[in-house]
């Protein structure tokens, strides 16, 4: 039987014994824990983003419990953040009504209640792909999950911070502007709490999920038979996906190859660059460095990086957070020898119904690496979209995979209203058959696409975006003719941004 995600009645599961381990009792709310960044040499917290001065003073720090429900009925997640005693006091943040499919992994294609190695591998990539939202303050709102509070536990004033004796100092009671909640990515069931005034980050958590609801969410969700411990064992993280067979059926169906081109690496590009608000923090921070035979490099352009250097990007640790000690490392790599770009018919959606509008067709690039056994693909690109005026991101490797944070607003609109869910994927020929790669064993992380011109040329650029959004580790240029570039054209003429990516209110910083 075939199913899609967020349709028919909850599937019933049958627990083995072994699934009993996973079954915890849950009265007393889940625990939550404050401060677990590391520090660097001068004490500072490694985060890459802005502090704000309420940080360590909120009133959000009093509250440390968290109670989560989550509704079979209508697919939503509800929490109350709170006191060690549920029934005292007045200090409580209510997390209303989120859809759960927001939040947890999706398998947003066809797919038979029991799952194939195919589909148990989309999940795991999803799992270990940072997802947040970010929630406003409301009373109440029938289409997405939002943010409220107890009466008087927040203060009524506009100030952001106390000023006595000409000093600035924290508001306690300050209402952040956004509440944000965040399935993190380092290992299913760590997820994470952030509040944000307009300066910054002023409340950062992390909680452990309860096992039992997320695993149920998950099949409720994409409507799948499995246990709590065979879910456990899909979700658990796998170095080696060799033995996975690519299967694009699945997502697409390709038509017509519509150029094959060499790609062209950019030489003259910063070595620091970045393609995302969220590098660009990284890299200013200097979250990564150049390695040379052991040796860190004062390098200022790619032209200058030769085969064997790499990378060096601070690691990603628990309970997820930034290491001062521990890295990553990442071969450079300019060995990208074709690109293939054919039009597909997308088999993806996030509803049964799409209403995005997409005049110029869908497309797949296939860039092959080495002697052509290796490669990245992407695919169910809408040219709609592809245009000079801003990039195209596809936020992790996978299928369906949403940006690692953005407002509960724009979610919404992206889920219900957006284009068709897009995949990426690493790969490699294994007995002449292409298999998965796990993308994070290599350092790839995100990929941006922007076409533009150049001396009445035009081209799409490329850019392949390091292990946790750190920098950019290289940049291609592809050449754009014939049927595709007047579609591209077409559609950098006509484009007009769509409400999700432009959505915005005086609450998004």
């Amino acid at each position: 039987m075939t199913h899609w995600i967020r349709y028919g009645l909850p599937i019933g599961t049958l627990f083995t014994a072994l699934a009993l381990m996973f079954v915890i009792d849950f009265h007393e709310g889940e625990k939550i824990k404050f401060d677990q960044e590391h520090l660097d040499v001068n004490g500072n917290v490694i985060n890459p983003s802005t502090q704000s001065l309420n940080r360590y003073y909120s009133v959000l720090r009093d509250m440390k419990r968290v109670d989560v429900e989550f509704s079979e009925q209508t697919k939503r997640i509800s929490m109350i953040i709170r006191s060690e005693n549920a029934d005292s006091g007045d200090k409580k943040i209510y997390l209303n009504h989120i859809d759960a499919g927001f939040l947890i992994p999706l398998l947003p294609y066809a797919h038979d209640s029991e799952l194939d190695n195919f589909d148990k591998a989309n999940l795991m990539l999803a799992e270990y792909a940072r997802n947040g939202i970010q929630l406003s303050y409301q009373q109440s709102n029938r289409l997405f999950g939002y943010f409220n509070s107890k009466d008087g536990l927040f203060s009524n004033a506009v100030e952001e911070y106390h000023y006595r004796n000409g000093l600035i100092q924290p508001k306690p009671d300050l209402q952040p502007t956004r509440f944000s909640v965040t399935n993190n990515c380092l290992k299913p069931g760590l997820w994470e709490f952030n509040a944000t005034d307009s300066v910054g980050e002023m409340y950062h958590s992390w909680f452990d999920f309860p096992k039992d609801i997320y695993y149920r969410m998950i099949r409720s969700i994409n409507e799948i038979e499995i246990s709590d411990f065979a879910l456990y064992l899909t979700l658990r993280y796998q170095k080696d996906l060799s033995n996975v067979e690519l299967q694009l059926e699945k997502l697409r169906t390709r038509q017509d190859t519509i150029l094959t081109v060499k790609p062209t690496v950019v030489l003259n590009k910063p070595i620091a660059g970045y393609s995302s608000q969220d590098s660009r923090r990284k890299v200013q921070k200097e979250y990564f460095k150049i390695i040379r035979d052991e040796q860190q490099l004062e390098k200022k352009y790619v032209s200058e990086l030769k085969k064997g250097d790499v990378f060096q990007v601070k690691r990603f640790v628990a309970p997820g957070v930034y290491s001062e000690t521990q890295s990553e490392e990442i071969p450079f790599s300019s060995d990208w020898n074709l690109a293939a770009i054919s039009s597909v018919v997308p088999k993806t959606s996030y509803t049964r119904k799409n209403n995005f509008k997409n005049k110029n067709g869908y497309i797949e690039i296939f860039i092959y690496k080495g002697a052509g056994d290796r490669g990245i693909v992407l695919g169910n690109i809408p040219v709609d979209l592809l245009v000079a005026q801003e990039d195209y991101e596809i936020s992790a490797f996978g299928v369906g995979i949403f940006p690692p944070m953005e407002s509960i607003e724009r979610r919404y609109l992206r889920y219900h209203q957006g284009p068709i869910p897009h995949y990426a994927y690493e790969v490699q020929k294994k007995e002449g058959k292409w298999t998965l790669v796990n993308n994070h064993e290599t350092g790839y992380e995100q990929v941006f696409l922007r076409p533009f011109e150049r001396d009445g040329e035009w081209y799409l650029r490329v850019n392949i975006v390091s292990y946790e959004r750190i920098v950019d580790l290289v940049e291609l240029e592809l050449p754009i003719e014939g049927i595709l570039q007047n579609k591209i054209v077409n559609a950098t003429d006509a484009y007009v941004p769509p409400l999700f990516r432009v959505y915005e209110d005086i609450n998004i910083l």
